[in-house]
């Protein structure tokens, strides 16, 4: 098998990021024309409310929890000896990142979809934006990893020049 180049490394992280986002603004679309053509406000005004504290609540805990996780993962995704492992590695800690930013946004659409209240487009927007600061780049790699000088080169090397 072929050793893949950054270029394409970032490029499938990128795809996977896109997709992932794509699927969210989707369904949310999808859910915002249904409440603009129905009316399926089928909740009393005390457990939506319930409902907008739970979102609130997920939105935040994810945030937490992802930067958290992310932070000390990354640490020991620094200290791996061979730069192919950090990269495996690296992959597997942003599948991680786009799923937790993801969840809240989709609970959010859902409760949108349950409860009708328009409030909770704000979580929505928010876990987008949020996911939104999470997309790849090779830049950013090379900053997270804190990798040295003769990584970046094997980097580059690796890319025939395109780094």
């Amino acid at each position: 098998m072929p050793q893949q180049t950054t270029a394409a490394y970032v490029k499938s992280l990128n795809i996977l990021f896109l997709a992932l986002l794509a699927g969210q603004i989707l369904f949310a679309a999808i859910i915002f024309l249904l409440h603009a053509f129905t009316n399926m406000n089928t909740m009393l005004p005390a457990e939506t409310q319930l409902f907008i504290y739970i979102g609130a609540a997920v939105i935040f805990i994810c945030i937490m929890l992802n930067q958290s996780l992310f932070k000390k993962r990354i640490e020991s995704i620094q200290q791996l000896p061979v730069l192919a492992t950090k990269l495996n590695a690296y992959r597997a800690l942003y599948i991680m990142r786009f799923a937790l930013a993801e969840v809240p946004v989709l609970l959010a659409i859902i409760l949108i979809f349950l409860t009708g209240n328009q409030i909770i487009w704000v979580f929505v927007v928010t876990g987008i934006v949020y996911g939104i600061t999470l997309k790849p780049s090779k830049e950013r790699l090379i900053q997270e990893l804190q990798l040295g000088s003769d990584d970046i080169d094997k980097l580059s090397d690796a890319d025939g020049g395109m780094g």
